[in-house]
């Protein structure tokens, strides 16, 4: 039996290793460009041929599954876990089928995240109803707690000189853009919580790109804030109110169980 037990205990464990920690989310609508973010940040191309995640040109999201892969964060020697979600509100109409299977994937697969970012096309800004669902569905299905692990990523928002000369002439910049998000999600989820933002260009790793030092350094800026953000969180658990249930059960299982041991 002690055998049995510690080859059940090896085996848990050894799933566990599977996915390291700290463990990213990515959530957000389709073109935000969640899968060229998640590969740039296991230290490949923006737009690899044989890409960890696959990324299409097309307005219709070809991530249609929840996947997660285990790699070194920027290509470096730190582990962690990345999990790239489907896009919402692509022509295809499967909004419901891919929020249920992202769903339950992170609840019986991921298990729990240090950090969910909130991708946003900082082009486009777009904010459809689909996830709009797909956020009250978390909150309905984990609690309003997630919002305590989660950031909002911005993309597309490049930083060579003639972009931010563009921003500053359009009195376009981070703080307005955090701002009126964080505004927009108060009005819509009435959350307290004034989420952070992490602006990382996925594009600025293309390789003639390299040699400007203004867009690397914001580069390595932007995404040291996230790396920070996954190490200073502990692990939100994706847990449903079943889950707690069954556990306070099993813990009033055990209580009896003592008290008639001992009695």
């Amino acid at each position: 039996l002690v055998a049995v037990l510690l080859a059940g205990l090896l085996q848990w464990a050894l799933a566990k290793e599977e996915l390291p920690l700290p463990r990213l989310v990515i959530v957000g609508q389709t073109g935000a460009g969640k899968s060229t973010l998640a590969n740039v940040l296991l230290g490949q191309e923006p737009d690899c041929e044989n890409c960890t995640f696959n990324v299409c040109d097309s307005h219709n999201s070809c991530t249609k599954k929840t996947k997660y892969a285990v790699g070194s964060w920027l290509g470096g020697v730190d582990d962690f876990t990345v999990v790239d979600t489907p896009g919402f509100g692509d022509s295809d109409d499967e909004d419901t089928e891919l929020i249920d299977e992202m769903m339950g994937v992170l609840h019986t697969v991921v298990e729990g995240a240090n950090a969910i970012v909130l991708l946003i096309n900082g082009e486009e800004e777009r904010f459809d109803a689909s996830l709009q669902q797909m956020i009250r569905e978390m909150q309905a299905l984990f609690g309003e707690t997630f919002w305590n692990n989660t950031m909002i990523g911005v993309s597309h928002w490049a930083y060579d000189g003639q972009s931010i000369a563009e921003r500053n002439f359009t009195d376009k910049s981070e703080e307005k853009f955090m701002a009126e998000w964080n505004e927009l999600l108060r009005g819509k989820f009435h959350i307290e919580e004034e989420l952070e933002g992490v602006f990382i260009d996925a594009y600025s790793q293309k390789p003639w790109n390299m040699g400007d030092n203004q867009q690397q350094n914001a580069y390595v800026r932007e995404t040291e804030k996230l790396w920070t953000f996954m190490q200073n969180h502990e692990v939100f658990p994706f847990r449903t109110i079943e889950d707690v249930l069954s556990e306070n059960q099993e813990m009033k299982n055990e209580i009896r169980w003592l008290n008639d041991v001992i009695t």
